[in-house]
Formats: structure tokens, sequence, C-alpha cells
């Protein structure tokens, strides 16, 4: 519009300051450049109009997609709640297979501790009908169950050093239980018993080599050497009995039959009397001992 209106301004100048030859050729001229003005209106129009149908395409195609993002979030959300359901399904599942696991391990230790128990009572009745071997590889093989009662496990270990001892005379074996049973089982209680059996048993393996030792002096016709040997073993508390009875009994032979030592004879064999009377070594020390009155 407003090259239109400069261009009506130029063509009244051109009147006022030219004839009208040359102002019909202006008019001309202007006349044409109106038309060209007023064609490239038109194209712009049209441009206008193509790039309105453009604007009214794109607002059609976003409604569209804003329709399809709407359905996606609709979509996810009912997704999410599926997910969130089969999470709490699948928690739920894992729970009751824990559960049937712990079952599983309760009864399967319930069975264990079961089969312990027979093991453990035949192995009294094994060891009541003198059968010690088969009693103590039953003890050990209830020790060996990691699935059994730990209480009975101690009970079946400390048995085991017991069976070894009293009734194998296995001191190496008898130690080795004993030894276990401390180790292992320490809040039991054989943990006690099983270190004063060990002491006892440590103790009586020191007097036995005493004894050993007092045999070989013996031998060697080192007699004073020997009777003193035989006198320490007498004096440990924690010795075997017999062991003490029968070292007493051989310092009264030495003192008779060797140092020449009467007296000394007698008071040993006396003692055999006095503080072994249950045995054997009695009824040989008192006939000696009748023998030197």
């Amino acid at each position: 519009m407003k090259k239109l209106l400069f261009t009506i301004i130029c063509i009244g100048l051109l009147f006022t300051a030219s004839g009208c030859g040359d102002g019909e050729k202006k008019i001309a001229q202007l006349e044409k450049d109106v038309k060209i003005l007023k064609s490239g209106l038109a194209e712009k129009n049209q441009e206008i109009a193509q790039l309105k149908k453009d604007v009214s395409v794109l607002k059609s195609g976003l409604a569209e997609k804003n329709q399809e993002i709407a359905q996606l979030k609709k979509d996810v959300n009912v997704l999410k709640i599926g997910k969130a359901e089969n999470i709490q399904r699948i928690e739920q599942l894992e729970e009751y297979v824990n559960i049937l696991k712990r079952k599983e391990a309760a009864a399967a230790a319930a069975e264990q501790n079961l089969a312990c128990q027979n093991w453990s009572d035949e192995a009294e009745t094994e060891y009541k009908n003198g059968n010690f071997q088969k009693a103590v590889d039953l003890r050990e093989k209830v020790v060996q169950q990691d699935g059994c009662d730990e209480a009975l496990r101690a009970k079946n270990q400390y048995l085991a050093g017991y069976i070894y001892l009293e009734k194998l005379n296995d001191l190496d074996k008898a130690k080795d239980a004993y030894q276990k049973v401390i180790d292992n089982y320490a809040s039991s209680k054989y943990d006690n018993g099983a270190k004063t059996k060990l002491n006892e048993l440590q103790q009586n393996i020191a007097c036995d080599e005493w004894s050993v030792e007092a045999e070989a002096e013996y031998n060697n016709g080192n007699f004073q050497k020997a009777v003193d040997l035989r006198e320490k073993v007498v004096q440990q508390d924690g010795c075997d009995e017999a062991l003490r009875a029968k070292n007493q009994y051989l310092a009264g032979y030495i003192y008779q039959k060797k140092l020449n030592n009467l007296d000394k004879a007698k008071e040993a064999y006396q003692k055999v009397i006095d503080n072994y009377a249950s045995s054997k070594y009695v009824a040989k020390a008192k006939k000696r001992l009748d023998a030197l009155q």
C-alpha cells in the first residue's frame, strides 16, 4: 500500500512538472507497475493462503500426535499397574518358595537329628554289650554329621575319648578326642570334663614313660635310679591308679632284692595294701611282707 501511495504522489508531481505527452507515458508506465504490484500481491496472498493451509495441516497433525501421546501415556500407566501387580505376585511366590525351603530344611534337620540319636543309642547298647570298637565307631559317626544337634555331637565326641582311654587303651586317640571337644565344643557342658581328662591323660602318659624308663634303668643295673622313678610315678595323684599300684609294688621289690633295704621294702609293700586295696598287687605285697616279718 505504501508503494502504491508513493506512486500516485509521483504521478501528481509529474503532471505538475511536465507536459501531457510525457504524462501519458508515465501513466502507462505507472499502470504497468501497478499491474506488476497487483500480480506480486496476488502471489503473496497465495503464499499466505498456502501457509495458512500448511499451518492448519500441522495443527491437525499435532492434535493427532497429542492424541497418540495421550494414548501412549495411558498405555504406559496400564503397563505400570500390571508390572506392579506382577512384582507383588513374584514377591509372594518367592516368599512362598522360601517358606517351603525352610520347612524342607527343618524336616531334613529333624530327620538327621533322629538318625544321630539312633546311632548314639546304638553306641550305648554296643558299649554295654562289650563291643567297644563298634561303640566308638558309632560315636565318631555322630560327630562327623554336620547336621546333627551340636550338644549331641559334643557328648559323642567326649564319650569316644572315654572309650579310647578306658576300654581300648589307645591313649593317642583318647587325647585327640578330648582335644576336639575343647576345640570344637567349648560352650558345651563336656568342655571342662574333657580338659580334666586331657590333663589326666597327659599325666598318665608322663607316668607311663617314667615307668618304662624305670624298667630300662633296672635292666641296666641302675637300681637306685629305677626305684626313684618308680616312686615318682606313685607320687603323681593324676596317674592311673593301677599303674601307681604296680610301681609301688615294684619299688618294694627293688628295695628288697636289689638295694637290700628291708625297712623301705616293708614300707613300700604296706602302702600297696593300704592305698590300693582293689589292686591285683595287694596279694603279692602281703605275701612278700609276711616273708619279711
